[in-house]
């Protein structure tokens, strides 16, 4: 018998994060309907259209399916969309924004990870934060605020005014790539040093 893994959402721990927390839910729940072959557009039959918003609300679980209960507007048991329309109404809204930006802001590059890694958490994270069309000048300014590398920070900055965040991942790119050329270098310079050395010491030994 196949395992379910979508959990039921929890409305009530975390309430600043509850909307950015139904979303992600609700993007899991589509992604497996979609998955098992449950589809919806025009031309989709009513059955199935019935059928995806009652796996909605099965696995939403019973404390969604209570709040569903007292909403307006969530349309006849055929209407999946009227349902998810209903549901985003009454949690998306409850989106911080102001605790969002702040998390963004809060975000930091790991040791070890990527410009290219660190952007796709900062592109996460200012999903909720309302940046609206300043989206990517935010996630280029973090990086040059909060990458680990001097090096990659200057050649940010030598761009200048044309600075995109489509130019900074490629400039970042390239300059990983060269330090981490000088980073094998360096470790096969040591290496050598130490074999040398241990020659050099070896023969200074003998009587």
């Amino acid at each position: 018998m196949e395992k379910t893994v979508i959990k039921t959402f929890d409305c009530y721990s975390e309430p600043s994060t509850i909307g950015t927390r139904w979303k992600r839910w609700l993007n899991g729940f589509q992604l497996y309907a979609d998955a098992k072959g449950h589809l919806i557009n025009a031309d989709t039959p009513v059955a199935v259209h019935q059928r995806r918003r009652a796996l909605l609300l099965h696995f939403a679980g019973p404390d969604v399916q209570e709040i569903f209960a007292t909403l307006p507007d969530t349309g006849e048991a055929t209407d999946y969309q009227a349902a998810v329309d209903a549901l985003n109404a009454y949690f998306v809204p409850q989106v911080n924004s102001a605790f969002a930006r702040q998390t963004f802001h809060q975000l930091q590059q790991k040791e070890g990870e990527t410009v290219l890694q660190f952007v796709t958490r900062l592109r996460k994270a200012a999903r909720d934060c309302d940046f609206g069309a300043d989206d990517d000048n935010q996630i280029r300014d973090a990086v040059l605020c909060k990458c680990n590398s001097d090096y990659v920070r200057r050649k940010l900055l030598e761009v200048g005014a044309e600075l995109t965040l489509a130019r900074t991942l490629e400039v970042a790119d390239k300059c990983e790539k060269v330090e981490g050329q000088m980073a094998a270098l360096s470790v096969k310079k040591t290496s050598e040093l130490d074999v040398v050395n241990k020659i050099t010491t070896s023969k200074g030994s003998k009587p």
